[in-house]
């Protein structure tokens, strides 16, 4: 990605196992200046709005609700086979294989970046996919009057 857009900064949000490893490779490489280790946050609505592009290349994700965060963001997002098909819910989502290797990642992901021009709004798709806070509330709200009604 560097190679393709030198300005290209990456934000790592979250801690785990492997961040002294992966802090160890970006200096190693010398890219100390470029990738951001946040750590663990609880604003994650304002890192999105900084993003141009979220890139996800999990091994595996029970759920991957940050993919959805993201998409609801109108962030693009760029993930693997690792995420379920329940993630893909608007047309600003690209799933890529991990054996597709690191040069058409930084292509679709830069590719993404550059045909979304601002943080499109995606509420209608969220909706759509079931993850509307208030749909769900009623929702539960409901299932439980009629659990108590029936009780």
């Amino acid at each position: 990605m560097k190679k393709k857009k030198p300005n290209a900064e990456l934000i790592l949000v979250g801690t785990g196992p492997l961040e002294e490893k992966v802090k160890s490779k970006v200096a190693e490489k010398g890219l100390s200046d470029c990738v951001h280790f946040l750590g663990n946050r609880k604003d994650m609505n304002r890192i999105y709005q900084a993003m141009d592009v979220f890139v996800f290349p999990s091994l595996f994700e029970g759920l991957g609700i940050v993919a959805i965060e993201a998409q609801a963001a109108g962030v693009p997002i760029v993930c693997s086979e690792g995420l379920p098909p329940e993630t893909d819910i608007t047309p600003i989502y690209r799933k890529l294989l991990l054996s597709d290797g690191e040069e058409k990642w930084a292509n679709t992901a830069l590719e993404m970046a550059q045909n979304l021009k601002a943080h499109t709004n995606m509420q209608q798709y969220v909706i759509d996919a079931g993850f509307d806070m208030d749909a769900t509330a009623k929702y539960m709200e409901s299932y439980y009057l009629n659990r108590w009604r029936t009780a």
